[in-house]
């Protein structure tokens, strides 16, 4: 009889044999926990939920978009980026690069649990391009079509070789159909998406909150943490207490030497890593200041004022030395930097030279050179208070044009209404604008910026203006074969170099902080933790282990599998009790 309870229960174990293995196989998936409110400090807050000019034109409102909206594709995380699926799971292109078939995934939904379909994509294909900040460069659509509920096929009015409908969050169609024809028309107060998290509470100009959605495809990522809170604190001062009392978990993007600072702090890292800004100011070509236009459209000035900004001093004094002077703005370490360009190297001399063959001479005595005409050269240059690192750097190079004789008066005004101004330069009081550019892995729209108003140029905010550019633009636009798109761009650098279309300055590199007391599976690529192309952190970073942070969300499998173990387990009890009580009450 001892031999049939043995044989029995080792049946029972044989049959339980591959619910052990599944219980007992580790999965790294099911080993992170989920749960947990990361908080960080961001220097600018939108000030709504609208698809107007705050949404692809900062930093913030760009990654804003990444998180709550998908688009069909996304840019590969660093070093390598490409292509990546979205809403997108596989695509297709023709040879002429315009025409491209994208197949949706299945399982995704808005917010509001409808699905995501075709006529999503459709909708905005053909209505969110009229909106000229949402870069119209890269989905110009002369044709939507929807093949079947899953299957869109967008032709394009020019080449697109890769990333089409670039930056272009796919909107809910059953939402947005009443503003079609202005879509800055709808306030957009629950800002619908599909992407990983939905808006939970947000503050204009101050804060937002983004909660986890549940059912987001994830097309193979995965959300780990509950919430995100994102709020501005008044200073980088500020910032740093903040971070070290553990009010925030982590900062991307600080001042380096704030950075350096906290080097040593106990349970906090500083990371830091490729630069993707690249800092510049240009001068408003169409300034309602007729005297003052004049001179910032004479090519000779510009030159000089090249001429007189001292890159590295710049890089020393803002960056602590972290940095590399900037001559496009294209990454050097990308094919399409042409390496040839004219070099406006630190030569105060020549920049007083140019100044004084072209009668730029300072006549009375002051300190200040005046224009053939008397007109004193004195300048007003905006600059957002929230951009630091700008505005440090526009105080430096103020400083270095007063050496040669150009007086700039550097003002600094909140975002929005830099924004403002930038997009209406005829009615600017400001002279030069200064910025700082994120051109992205992606980074073919950047020529759109430069391209004449009259001829299409619709996110040219300073109006700048030539011809030959405008026309090799084109060509560009309209040339699949990528030995010869890599000439043409190679052609409109020269051409905004010999023009000093803008005085590029430097490529900082990024300081960010992050705390490892809560939360780990941090990240970094170009830009930091995070950047206006790069949302990838999120998908990564998850509480650590053990650590109960806010609503403690144990996995279900956790759960379930120790019911299983212990059904397991009273199974084999049960049918050895059986054994016995029949072996003592029933006779052979």
């Amino acid at each position: 009889m001892r031999k049939e309870i043995l044989l029995s229960v080792l049946i029972i174990l044989l049959l339980l044999l591959p619910l052990a293995t599944i219980v007992f196989t580790p999965s790294s998936a099911e080993e992170i926990p989920i749960g947990g409110t990361l908080r960080t400090s961001v220097s600018y807050m939108v000030q709504s939920l609208t698809v107007g000019q705050e949404m692809p034109w900062t930093d913030f409102g760009c990654l804003l978009v990444a998180l709550v909206y998908d688009q069909l594709d996304w840019v590969g995380p660093y070093p390598d980026f490409g292509m990546v699926p979205r809403l997108a799971y596989d695509w297709e292109v023709s040879p002429d690069g315009k025409v491209w078939t994208f197949y949706l995934v299945k399982n995704a939904t808005w917010h509001d649990g409808k699905p995501v379909t075709a006529e999503d994509v459709v909708f905005t294909a053909k209505y969110l391009p009229r909106l000229s900040w949402w870069n119209a460069s890269v989905a110009d659509v002369v044709k939507a079509e929807i093949l079947d509920n899953y299957t869109v096929r967008l032709t394009f009015r020019n080449v697109v070789p890769e990333f089409p409908m670039w930056w272009h969050p796919i909107l809910p169609k059953h939402i947005w159909w009443p503003y079609r024809y202005n879509l800055t028309y709808y306030p957009n107060p629950d800002c619908i998406g599909s992407g990983p998290f939905m808006v939970e509470d947000f503050e204009p100009g101050e804060y937002i909150v983004l909660k986890r959605y549940e059912n987001y495809h994830g097309t193979g990522r995965r959300v780990y943490i509950d919430r995100v809170v994102f709020q501005v604190y008044g200073s980088t001062e500020a910032e740093v207490i903040a971070l070290k009392k553990g009010e925030i978990d982590f900062i991307s993007g600080l001042i380096p030497s704030a950075a350096l600072e906290l080097n040593g702090t106990k349970d906090i890292v500083i990371d830091i890593a490729p630069g993707d800004s690249i800092s510049w100011f240009t001068f408003n070509f169409k300034t309602p200041d007729e005297r003052i236009r004049k001179i910032v459209n004479d090519v000779h000035f510009r030159k000089a004022v090249a001429y007189a900004i001292d890159k590295q001093e710049i890089i020393d004094i803002v960056f602590l030395g972290y940095g590399t002077p900037a001559d496009t703005l294209i990454y050097s370490e990308f094919p399409g930097h042409n390496p040839n360009l004219p070099q406006y190297e630190y030569n105060p001399k020549k920049a007083e030279e140019i100044l004084d063959k072209y009668g730029y001479v300072d006549k009375d005595g002051d300190g200040i050179r005046e224009a053939p005409d008397g007109t004193p050269l004195k300048f007003k240059l905006g600059v957002a208070e929230s951009w630091t690192w700008t505005l440090k750097q526009m105080q430096v190079v103020a400083q270095q044009l007063e050496r040669v004789g150009i007086k700039v008066e550097i003002v600094a005004i909140d975002e929005g209404t830099w924004w403002g101004y930038a997009f209406s330069p005829e009615e600017s009081p400001f002279h030069m604008l200064a910025y700082t550019e994120l051109p992205s892995p992606e980074y073919s729209w950047i020529y759109y910026e430069f391209l004449s108003i009259e001829k299409g140029g619709g996110s040219n905010f300073w109006g700048y203006s030539n011809s030959t550019y405008d026309e090799t633009f084109w060509e560009y636009m309209n040339t699949a074969d990528p030995d010869k798109r890599r000439e043409l761009e190679w052609k409109m650098q020269e051409i905004l170099a010999e023009d000093v279309a803008a005085v590029f300055l430097v490529r900082p590199k990024v300081f960010s902080a992050y705390r490892t007391d809560k939360f780990e599976g941090w990240r970094s690529g170009m830009g930091g933790l995070w950047a206006w192309y790069d949302d990838w952190l999120f998908y990564s970073v998850h509480l650590k282990p053990g650590v109960v942070e806010e609503q403690p969300r144990p996995t279900k499998p956790t759960n379930y599998y120790w019911w299983i173990i212990g059904g397991a387990v009273a199974a084999v009890a049960a049918t050895i009790v059986f054994l016995l009580v029949k072996k003592r009450f029933i006779k052979p």
